[in-house]
């Protein structure tokens, strides 16, 4: 496998925060074997201080120290906004289904058993850091695209190609490697393909985002309507949705009264369901969504309920604009760029419908959309009879 060359992480620099000097010393040997840049804290109060003081690429933390354990440091860094994003790693001699939840519920990234053992320790490591560089590589690509769009709408909307092309490279390349990976036993490679083409895929989700909002702003957003029954559509978004509702151990209900023909735009109007019931996924966790669709009084009407955790009176506007999330909480702990919501909601207005939202804080959202089921325009009628 000596023709894939492994990412560059050799400026990285790592803290490790244990109180026993001898784990210290074997870690400090251990990462010098890869070059990385180590700094140490022996408990976890210098720890803390370290870590905003020096923003360190990642963290080794011991569970068990005197004073402040390694779960309550680290809630402090992802607490922070000066250190939230900075992937921490425990380092237990606890493998207990609970004790490993507690870590991964006080925000860690990652867990290493004791005794250590130097393989596991840098496959590990190598796998955070590329991540943690990934994430950041997006993110410098969407606020530099968010930019752009403000000033350039038009310039971006021709953009397009450029974009996808270097993009769909990477993701190629990854799925080459994941095959060599699987045909030869190759876990932690096949590990790491995978997380690469999750967050190809990711950042192009956000790619096309960026580029409907500006083909829109721009007045270039075409449709393609045509008639097409509306109960496979359904079916398809309940085959999409259904892992996402899975990972956060939600319910998910499709029911339909009356479904018929529509005439819309098919791609277009599976874009808009799937973003609403995504968003309902993401921020639901153990509740119940509920996808209802009828049609009657000229228009088809979906509703998707849910029971997560609502929004505020005051930003259920805007959470139609671009860029713009319910809650500062809500972005620092889901992500996302706030544009879905508005591409969706723009598209619906495209299409001669509407989208909107009833919520209720705690208790959760309605969002119903609804889309006219016969052509609205001249142009839209002599389309449909052409």
């Amino acid at each position: 496998m000596s023709q894939i060359q492994q990412a560059d992480l050799s400026d990285c620099q790592i803290l490790v925060i244990d109180d026993d000097k001898v784990n210290t010393r074997i870690l400090s040997t251990i990462l010098a074997t890869d070059s990385f840049k180590i700094l140490s804290a022996t408990d976890g109060l210098a720890g803390l201080k370290m870590a905003k003081f020096n923003k360190p690429d990642l963290i080794l933390l011991d569970v068990h120290m005197p004073g402040m354990n390694g779960l309550d440091v680290c809630q402090e860094i992802k607490a922070s906004p000066e250190t939230y994003d900075i992937p921490v790693i425990f380092l237990t001699a606890l493998t207990g289904l609970e004790d490993i939840k507690a870590g991964f519920r006080a925000g860690g990234s990652d867990y290493i058993c004791k005794p250590i053992r130097s393989a596991e320790v840098l496959a590990r490591i190598r796998v955070h850091l590329e991540k943690s560089q990934l994430i950041q590589a997006q993110t410098f690509m969407i606020q530099n695209l968010g930019y752009a769009l403000e000033e350039h709408s038009e310039s971006i909307a021709r953009t397009s190609h450029e974009l996808r092309t270097p993009l769909n490279s990477i993701m190629g390349f990854s799925q080459v490697i994941r095959r060599w990976a699987l045909s030869n036993s190759e876990p932690e490679i096949c590990e790491q393909s995978n997380i690469i083409l999750k967050a190809g895929d990711h950042l192009l989700t956000l790619i096309n985002n960026m580029l409907d909002l500006a083909k829109s702003d721009a007045g270039q957003m075409v449709l393609d309507p045509h008639y097409f029954e509306v109960d496979p559509l359904l079916q398809l978004v309940q085959s999409l949705i259904t892992p996402l509702a899975e990972k956060n151990n939600n319910s998910l209900q499709f029911t339909q009264d009356k479904t018929s023909k529509i005439y819309a735009d098919e791609t277009r109007l599976r874009q808009i369901l799937l973003n609403v019931t995504a968003n309902a996924c993401k921020f639901t966790k153990d509740g119940e969504i509920h996808v209802h669709t009828i049609c009657h009084q000229g228009a088809c009407e979906f509703t998707i309920k849910d029971n997560g955790p609502g929004i505020e009176k005051n930003k259920q506007e805007s959470i139609f604009h671009p860029y713009t999330q319910a809650s500062k909480s809500t972005y620092s702990k889901h992500g996302g760029t706030g544009l879905g919501l508005a591409i969706s909601h723009r598209l619906a207005k495209l299409m001669h419908g509407s989208l909107s939202v009833e919520s209720t804080l705690g208790m959760g959202s309605e969002f119903t959309l609804s889309i006219p089921i016969e052509p609205q325009d001249v142009e839209q009628v002599n389309q449909a009879a052409g």
